[in-house]
C-alpha cells in the first residue's frame, strides 16, 4: 500500500512540476546566466522543466501496465517535441500570427494532454468515470500558462477562431475554465473538500504568475531581478496543493475488513 502511495505521489508531483509555469523562470535564468557570460534563451531551458515533470509522471505510472506506460511515454514525448516545434513564449500575446509549422507543435501539445489524461484515467479508475474525466481534463487545461504548453495551445486555437475577442488569449480564461471543470468533477467524486483544495491551489498558482515582479521588492544580481527564485517554488507549491485535492478525491473510501480482504489494492493508497 505504501508503494502505491509513493507511485501516486511521483505521478502527481510530475503533473505539479508541469503545471507550475516555468516560462518566466526559464527566461530569467537565461538572463542571469548571460550576465555571467553564458547567455541562454527560454527555449533552451524550459524543456528541462518539462523533462523533469514528465519523467516523474512516467516513473509513477510505469508499473501500472503496458497501455498506461505507453500512453504516458508518448504523451511526454509529444510534449517535449512540441517544445521544439513551438517553443514557449513564441506565441505570447494576441498580435502574433501562427505558422503552419507552429500549428503542428500546438496540435502535438493537445494530443499529449489527451494521452496523459487517458493514462491517468486508466491508472486510477473511479466509481464515477464521467466526473473523473471532467476533473482530469480540467487539470490538463492548466498545465502551463498562455505562453507555454496546454494553455498556450488552447488560447492560440481560441484566438484563431475568435480573433477580435482578446480575452480568450488570457491565462485567466483558461484557468477559470480549468477550475470549473476540476471543481465539478472532484465534487462529484468526493465532495467539497478536494474541489476546494484544487481550486484554491490553482488560484494560488495564478496569483504567483506576476506577484514576484509586480508587488515584491526587486532582488538584483548583476542587474537581473532574481525574484524568480521565489516565484517558481511558490507556484509549484500551489500546483502540489491542487494535486493533493486529486489524491484525496481518488483515494477509496474505507472498506470493511471483510471487503478489504477480497478486493484488490487500490491505485491510491492511504
Amino acid at each position: 500500500m505504501q508503494l502505491e502511495s509513493n507511485r501516486t505521489g511521483l505521478s502527481l508531483g510530475g503533473v505539479a512540476l508541469l503545471a507550475a509555469c516555468a516560462c518566466g523562470t526559464s527566461a530569467a535564468l537565461g538572463r542571469l546566466s548571460g550576465s555571467f557570460g553564458a547567455p541562454a534563451v527560454t527555449a533552451q531551458i524550459h524543456p528541462f522543466f518539462v523533462l523533469a515533470g514528465g519523467a516523474l509522471v512516467v516513473v509513477g505510472l510505469w508499473p501500472l501496465g503496458h497501455i498506461i506506460r505507453g500512453l504516458s511515454l508518448i504523451g511526454v514525448a509529444l510534449l517535449l517535441a512540441s517544445e521544439i516545434i513551438t517553443p514557449p513564449m513564441s506565441l505570447h500575446g494576441a498580435s502574433h500570427g501562427v505558422s503552419d509549422f507552429q500549428i503542428v507543435g500546438l496540435f502535438a501539445t493537445l494530443v499529449a494532454a489527451v494521452l496523459l489524461v487517458a493514462a491517468f484515467f486508466r491508472a486510477y479508475p473511479s466509481h464515477n468515470p464521467k466526473a473523473a474525466v471532467t476533473a482530469m481534463s480540467g487539470a490538463a487545461m492548466a498545465v502551463g500558462c498562455n505562453c507555454c504548453l496546454v494553455p498556450m495551445a488552447l488560447t492560440s486555437a481560441f484566438h484563431a477562431a475568435l480573433p477580435a475577442e482578446l480575452w480568450v488569449t488570457k491565462t485567466l480564461t483558461i484557468y477559470t475554465a480549468s477550475a470549473v471543470l476540476m471543481a465539478f468533477g472532484l465534487y462529484r467524486l468526493r465532495g467539497p473538500v478536494p474541489a476546494l483544495m484544487a481550486v484554491s491551489g490553482l488560484a494560488f498558482l495564478y496569483f504567483w504568475l506576476e506577484l514576484p515582479y509586480s508587488s515584491m521588492p526587486a532582488i538584483m544580481v548583476n542587474g537581473i531581478n532574481v525574484n524568480f527564485v521565489i516565484k517558481y517554488p511558490m507556484m509549484f507549491a500551489g500546483a502540489l496543493f491542487t494535486m493533493s485535492g486529486f489524491a484525496l478525491a481518488f483515494r477509496p473510501k474505507e472498506l470493511t475488513a471483510r471487503d478489504s480482504n477480497r478486493m484488490p489494492a487500490p491505485a491510491f493508497g492511504d
